[in-house]
């Protein structure tokens, strides 16, 4: 993968943030949820690629927490489970943003 395809990429993080995420349709949440881990996946060798969108990638997972429907709760820490799976070390330097986020949310009883 080169640099040219940074801008394919960036369009397809964007769109599946703004219009899976973001839905009030828990069903599209989950689908965009399915699909980010695929996503930093497909760029675990590309360096570039994963300083670049697993921040973003992370922090749209990291709003879905606050989600009223338990599905997309679950499927977003899922997603989280998986993409730090596939970081590796690289995922701690989120750490502080992924931690107090799952603490803010313990006191959910689903």
């Amino acid at each position: 993968m080169d640099r040219k395809h940074l801008g394919q990429i960036d369009k397809i993080v964007q769109l599946f943030i703004e219009k899976y995420l973001n839905s009030f349709d828990y069903c599209k949440k989950i689908a965009g949820l399915e699909v980010m881990p695929s996503i930093i996946n497909g760029l675990n060798n590309f360096p570039e690629g994963i300083s670049r969108f697993s921040i973003l990638i992370v922090n749209g997972i990291l709003e879905c927490l606050n989600d009223g429907e338990h599905k997309v709760r679950l499927t977003a820490l899922k997603s989280l489970y998986y993409i730090s799976k596939t970081l590796d070390d690289r995922i701690i330097r989120m750490f502080n943003v992924i931690f107090e986020k799952l603490i803010s949310n313990i006191n959910d009883m689903d």
